[in-house]
């Protein structure tokens, strides 16, 4: 009997170690790269146009996938981003029953065609991911563009969720938001700020 459990628990021993090996030594930022680029490939099928200096990978078991000088230009505008990484939340993940990560934003620059521009100079938020919808919570965008709150997108039916979030933003961008306000449920209050919100019961 003895005999046998230590030749389970050293079967199981080496189970552990060849995963522990497999999850230090993957090659993270390659796989990344790898599926940036399949992604690119497709979205600019859609006009949407996606590049980045550099993909990193820090961490052993659960790495933090970096994203450094990402450029996303689109036929009325682009976005800059000097760093985006995400973090996986695997025990989150698992107690939410849905795939959730910690992302934060570097300094970055939204431009659109006509010359209007703003910034922001940090973010985090946390991104959550289950079938037929997307959620943003925590969400805490600091600079030009400022932004706060939580929103979920669906990917069927209304486009919004529950969903409450304030938006700062340069007047330059009003007519902008006007316009998105007719389609999305979006208002402006007394401060001269920006809230979606949308309650599902």
């Amino acid at each position: 009997m003895k005999r046998w459990m230590l030749w389970v628990g050293g079967i199981a021993g080496l189970l552990c170690v060849a995963l522990f090996s497999f999850l230090v030594f993957f090659p993270w930022a390659r796989v990344t790269e790898y599926a940036f680029y399949r992604g690119a490939g497709t979205a600019a099928e859609q006009g949407i146009y996606a590049e980045v200096g550099q993909v990193e990978a820090q961490g052993l078991v659960v790495p933090e996938i970096a994203l450094r000088a990402l450029r996303v230009r689109t036929p009325v505008g682009e976005v800059r981003l000097q760093r985006l990484a995400v973090h996986p939340k695997p025990l989150l993940s698992l107690l939410q029953r849905r795939l959730v990560a910690e992302v934060t934003l570097g300094p970055g620059r939204l431009a659109l065609f006509g010359g209007r521009e703003m910034g922001w100079d940090n973010g985090i938020f946390l991104a959550g991911v289950r079938p037929g919808r997307l959620s943003f919570g925590d969400m805490r965008i600091r600079g030009e563009l400022a932004v706060q709150g939580h929103t979920e997108i669906l990917l069927d039916g209304p486009r919004f969720g529950e969903s409450a979030l304030e938006i700062s933003a340069p007047e330059q961008f009003d007519t902008l938001f006007q316009a998105a306000a007719m389609q999305m449920p979006l208002t402006r209050t007394d401060s001269g700020e920006w809230r979606l919100e949308r309650h599902v019961q």
